[in-house]
């Protein structure tokens, strides 16, 4: 049904052709300065025979062609690739780049954990024992290696790539997000784009259940998953990222700590890859310094907090929504605050917080002004 043209072109000049016209219409249409805001992303993922049944040589060739013709419109427009999955072919695409002097001005390619399945046969023990929490992090600091001096865009990722993926809907997909990009602060990324933001996405067909496991941060009808009140919780973090000492240090809690205008924010996961042993988590937190603390307000993302496709299932999973029944998971997904009690002790300040299994929690503490 999708239809996606995956072959390689019957002439490169007439490519060449095409890509030069589209990019003469958008200059054209958007402005000059508008356009060299832009990336110029050559294909999608052609390592992969699902979307590119040519070679690696046939896709260089492509992407030459197309740099080419886009430097010929305005040589301060952006082309860059492979747009690979599994981080695949950066070295080589630099290479061939380097080697007929073609174009290139960023590095681009999408990456997910369970990419392991694409993998078998090379260095498999080492990727076996590198396949665990963290590890989309050392992956997209040897590609940033590999890159150099060229800036590194990802512009895919998520828990899995399998659009009927149960994970995507559930606080799961939550934790995996906030710990994954608790890892991927201090790894110098141009950008590190989530795939996608809803599910009205037809590439694998389209789904009519509310919940099907799509990759979308909103549900086909607009319902927050714990996934997008990741996000949401992440974008209230400061710019100041603020140090800590970890004692007694939990194998599955990741945290970060920063400072905005109105006090501190702390936001913990606890995340374990699946079928790997996770366990509720007591965290004692003690702030040091001399802080005039206003109050303190706790944000969850677990099982029972944000979660609304455990109250559809309570629902009995009905396959159409009513608009009161949307309006009710739409609010089932809204995070609420809650005030925790502090001690006091010479200047500092201690708490503790529960981090059940596959969970957020976000910490504001709100100082006097």
């Amino acid at each position: 049904h999708y239809k996606g043209n995956i072959t390689p072109p019957r002439s490169y000049e007439e490519w060449g052709h095409l890509i030069k016209a589209l990019a003469h219409h958008l200059v054209d249409r958007y402005g000059r300065e508008e356009v060299r805001r832009w990336f110029f992303e050559v294909w999608n993922e052609p390592n992969l025979s699902m979307f590119w049944t040519g070679t690696q040589e046939d896709y260089f060739t492509l992407y030459e062609y197309a740099a080419r013709a886009i430097k010929e419109v305005d040589s301060q427009l952006k082309v860059g690739g492979p747009a690979t999955a599994i981080d695949a072919w950066v070295p080589e695409l630099k290479a061939f780049c380097a080697t007929r002097d073609v174009p290139l001005d960023f590095i681009s390619t999408h990456h997910y954990p369970t990419d392991l399945a694409f993998s078998l046969g090379t260095n498999m023990e080492e990727r076996m024992a590198k396949a665990q929490r963290g590890e989309l992090a050392w992956r997209a600091k040897k590609v940033v290696e590999d890159a150099a001096p060229f800036p590194v865009y990802y512009t895919e990722w998520n828990n899995s790539p399998s659009p009927r993926d149960y994970y995507h809907d559930i606080p799961y997909n939550a934790a995996f997000i906030v710990k994954t990009l608790i890892d991927i602060m201090d790894v110098p990324l141009g950008c590190y784009s989530f795939w996608t933001f809803s599910d009205i996405f037809e590439e694998c067909g389209f789904s009519s259940l509310p919940f099907h496991g799509g990759f979308g941060l909103l549900t086909i009808h607009g319902i927050p998953k714990p996934s997008y009140r990741a996000f949401q919780l992440l974008s209230r973090l400061g710019e100041t990222r603020l140090s800590g000492e970890v004692l007694n240090p939990s194998p599955t809690v990741d945290w970060v700590a920063t400072k905005n205008e109105k006090g501190l924010v702390v936001i913990l996961t606890n995340h374990q890859i699946p079928l790997s042993p996770i366990h509720t988590e007591d965290v004692f937190i003690t702030v040091k310094g001399h802080l005039k603390i206003e109050k303190i307000l706790v944000e969850r993302i677990d099982e029972n907090h944000g979660n609304p496709r455990k109250v559809w299932e309570e629902m009995g999973k009905p396959i159409y929504l009513t608009e009161e029944q949307i309006q009710t998971l739409i609010t089932s997904s809204v995070l609420s605050q809650k005030a925790i009690q502090e001690q006091e002790t010479q200047g500092e300040i201690s708490f503790t917080v529960e981090l059940p299994p596959h969970s957020v929690v976000a910490i504001f503490l709100q100082c006097k002004r």
